[in-house]
């Protein structure tokens, strides 16, 4: 008994299994340390691509923002060309309205050319009316003249009768002459007018094609105006799409942060796991070992106490230890009677003794 407490015995069993326990212990507090590492790396990938996917959302947000912001700049400016191209279709109008107007004014020239050209002929008919009722009323005056001569015995055709006659006749061509100069001045001042007239339907005309010319101008302009607004519309819609495909985008690779985060830490979950599993499993087979060492100490220990007392039989023992425990760990260690003597002394410290054989098979 006092063998059996030795440091080669009992005593020496204990301190192995205290032994084996405390490298258990630590062995295990070692992967539980690995596999908080594990979590928090975990952890912090997590947290990492919750800020990277918030970045990410971030920009999707700003994408469509700005998207936004540009198709309103381009929507004004479309707006703008819209506002001016009525302007244009406006001052055309405007100017058809005067185009109008010009040749309205025309055709009144025209008609005031015609009346005073009609003057004019009036004028010089008049005249040659005034100046042959003058020459009539003359010739009566000199037949009454050579008359009242004759009559009085004188001689018509000498003297003074001829002298009164001749002026006469003079006096009637200076009247007609008279007559015909003012008729004449008339119709040279009627026939400027309607010259004048003339020229200002003239200008009226150039005047009008003026107008259209500007109101066809201005009606292109406003063509170009239209597409213009067009454009800048297409411009806003296409600046609107690559918007919300950028937001798409962002917002996809947001949902790939963090669907990767996820990942990342489920597989840094798993490594933990394995980490803590594996540090377990180490733990459990060191202890196991050192329990296992102990006892083939104490086995063989105490036969060769029996071998002092004759037997010269040598206990064969053979270690197994499975995944699944105390339970699945066997020993063989021959029939010794130590075996049963101190079985019960072993059996709070090491898993039960499942077979017994005897040398040799």
């Amino acid at each position: 008994m006092g063998d059996f407490m030795t440091s080669g015995g009992g005593f020496g069993l204990l301190g192995s299994i205290s032994s084996g326990i405390g490298g258990y212990y630590q062995a295990k507090a070692g992967g539980v340390a690995v596999g908080a590492q594990y979590d928090a790396a975990a952890s912090q990938a997590l947290i990492e691509a919750s800020a990277l996917s918030s970045r990410y959302k971030i920009g999707a947000i700003n994408m469509i923002m700005n998207a936004q912001a540009e198709q309103a700049e381009y929507d004004s400016a479309a707006y703008s060309y819209e506002i001016g191209g009525l302007q244009n279709k406006g001052k055309a109008s405007q100017y058809d309205i005067e185009a109008a107007s010009a040749l309205l004014q025309k055709a009144n020239s025209l008609r005031t050319a015609g009346i005073i050209g009609a003057s004019a002929l009036d004028v010089v008919r008049r005249g040659a009316e005034e100046e042959s009722k003058l020459r009539e009323q003359g010739r009566l005056f000199r037949g009454e003249q050579r008359a009242a001569a004759a009559a009085g015995g004188t001689d018509v055709n000498s003297g003074n009768v001829l002298d009164i006659l001749r002026q006469t006749d003079e006096g009637i061509e200076a009247d007609s002459a008279s007559i015909r100069y003012a008729a004449q001045k008339e119709r040279y001042s009627l026939l400027v007018q309607q010259k004048n007239y003339w020229m200002n339907a003239e200008a009226q005309q150039l005047e009008s094609e003026n107008y259209k010319v500007a109101a066809e101008n201005l009606r292109s302009a406003a063509e170009v105006s239209a597409m213009g607004a067009s454009a800048m519309r297409k411009m806003g819609d296409l600046a609107y799409q690559s918007g919300t495909e950028g937001q798409a985008l962002y917002s996809q690779l947001s949902e790939l942060a963090l669907k990767s985060g996820q990942e990342s830490a489920n597989a840094y979950r798993q490594m933990g796991n394995s980490a803590r599993s594996s540090a377990a499993k180490i733990a459990k087979a060191g202890l196991l070992s050192t329990v296992a060492n102990g006892i083939t100490g104490i086995a063989v220990k105490g036969l060769a106490g029996e071998s002092k007392g004759g037997s010269s039989q040598q206990p064969s023992f053979n270690y197994k230890m499975d995944d699944g425990g105390w339970g699945d760990t066997a020993f063989s260690a021959g029939d010794s009677d130590w075996w049963k003597k101190n079985e019960y002394k072993l059996g709070g410290f090491v898993p039960k003794v499942k077979t017994y054989s005897g040398l040799g098979g």
